[in-house]
Parts: structure tokens; sequence; C-alpha cells
């Protein structure tokens, strides 16, 4: 690959830019080049290389939106940042969530309350509220029934109805004065402790999507993580953990409800079209069951 060939040299040219040194890669990225480095002080840090995109910087420019606006609340801060060279210099944290050793219910409180300090401190620039006309439901209204079609059709019929019904409420809801700067994928692994403070709670989120969208978004994704936890009865222990999320963040439960079985049944279809077949039947064996109640 083109880019691979030249990640050294890319690699030296942002040393000399920045005045770092590169140290040890860290292992984990799929789709950026992510390194330990020092900084002139000798304070460490972290470097992110972005791989090329096919529509442009459309991706890394997103997430730079977000973790400027977040100014280090929420989100690790943001030191540097060359869009041209797809480089990210950011600050460095601990460990990550899913390294903590907490319950489930714990780690759902502790991403609650980063996704709540991540969403007051940014927020959508009301300069450019003008440019917000539609949901990101919009997206699923197309990606999961063509998905759906090209696998095969692998849930049923009445799964994908509950989903065009969902996107639809979803749509409808959709209050450009309320959108944020959501994360878009706030799973364990993407939180990661803040050094600088004592509490076990405090964590900071990295890598967002940063999707313009209602609060609930983010919750949804919550709904579809560790499915493992919901099969033996997938109805009523997702309706505890929608519960459950309202309750830790203060927002309606059937908004957390109708993006948790999209984020469901999306995954499940994207997974399925990976190979990863397990996965895939997780997820929309748990969509069949909340459509059946729906």
């Amino acid at each position: 690959m083109k880019w691979l060939a030249g990640l050294e040299s890319l690699v030296s040219s942002i040393e000399e830019d920045w005045g770092i040194i590169v140290k040890e890669p860290l292992a984990g990225g799929s789709e950026a080049y992510v390194a330990k480095v020092l900084l002139k002080d000798g304070i460490p840090a972290i470097l992110k290389v972005g791989m090329p995109e096919m529509d442009g910087n459309t991706v890394l420019t997103h997430e730079v939106r977000t973790l400027q606006s977040a100014n280090g609340q929420g989100y690790a801060r943001l030191l540097q940042y060359n869009l041209d060279k797809r480089a990210l210099l950011i600050e460095k944290l601990g460990p990550p969530l899913s390294a903590s050793g907490f319950s489930t219910k714990r780690k759902l409180e502790t991403i609650c309350m980063t996704l709540k300090t991540a969403w007051s401190n940014s927020p959508f620039p009301l300069a450019e509220l003008q440019e917000v006309d539609s949901s990101p439901a919009d997206w699923f209204s197309g990606f999961i029934p063509s998905m759906w079609k090209k696998l095969d059709q692998p849930c049923s019929k009445q799964v994908i109805s509950t989903t065009e019904r969902f996107v639809k409420s979803r749509s409808q809801d959709f209050q450009p004065d309320e959108v944020v700067l959501a994360h878009g994928d706030a799973h364990e692994g993407n939180l990661l402790k803040d050094p600088t403070e004592q509490t076990n709670l405090s964590y900071k989120l990295i890598d967002p999507d940063g999707v313009v969208a209602e609060k609930t978004y983010d919750l949804g994704v919550l709904m579809r993580v560790w499915p493992e936890e919901l099969l033996t009865d997938p109805f009523h222990l997702g309706e505890e953990r929608c519960r459950l999320l309202s309750t830790y963040t203060g927002v309606k439960p059937q908004a957390i409800w109708e993006w948790g079985f999209l984020q469901c049944v999306a995954t499940g279809l994207l997974l399925g079209q990976m190979g990863q077949t397990k996965a895939s039947q997780q997820l929309l064996s748990i969509a069949e069951a909340w459509a059946m109640d729906a």
C-alpha cells in the first residue's frame, strides 16, 4: 500500500514540524498509525496519523472539530493537528475503561457521566446550525434495507418495518437547535482514564466521529454493546438497560430505545457483511425480540 510505504517518511516530517520525538507505536489501531511521543519539554503525548479516506478528510475534520470544541473537557485534549498530513497530536491518557474491572452497570454510568461532560462542552457551533437540516436517522433508512437485501434477508420483515417506523420517528423528532456533536461510538474502548483526576470514574473520550445528532444517538450505541448480556431475555434486559441510561442522563427512554434498535440492526448487518457471523446473529436476534414487543 502506497500510504504504508511512505509512512516512515511522513512520520519523520511530522517529528520535524512539531519538534517531537516519536517512540514506540501502539497496537490496536485499524484506521490509523498511533504512537507514543515526547514533546519538546519531555511530556508524553500521542501521535495519530490517519489512513487516507475515500471521501477526503471528512472523518478527520469532524474529529478535529469535536476535540477543538471540547477543549479537553470530556475528550482528550488536542495539542496540534495538520489535516494535510492527517496528523493529530493528543494528550496522553491512562488505560481504557475496558481494563477497569468495573461491572457493566458501573461502566454504563461512567460512559454516561463522560458523555454528559462531552455534550455540554461540544455543542454544535450556532453559526453552522443553518446547515443542519436532517437527522442521522436518514442514513439508516438507506443502509439497512439495502444491506438486508444484499445479505439475503438475515432478519425478519418485521425488523425492517420496525426500522422504518423508528427512522421516521427519529427524523420527525429531530430539532436542529437541540443537537450536539455526539461522539458516535462511545464504547468502553474509546474511554481512557484521566490521570489528572483522582476519582475512579474520571475518563475522557477519544476517536470521536463528531456526529451532529441528538444526545440519544450516543445512548443508542450503548444499547448494542455487550449483547451477550441481553440474550437470555432480550426485551426485559434491554428495557432495564434503557431505563438505566435514561436515569443516568435525564433523556427520554423512548428515543434511546429507538436509536438502540437502529444500532442493533445496522451493526448486526454490517458484521454479517464482514463475516462475523456469531456477533451478527446476536445483535439481530436481540432486534427480533425487540421488534416483537415494539
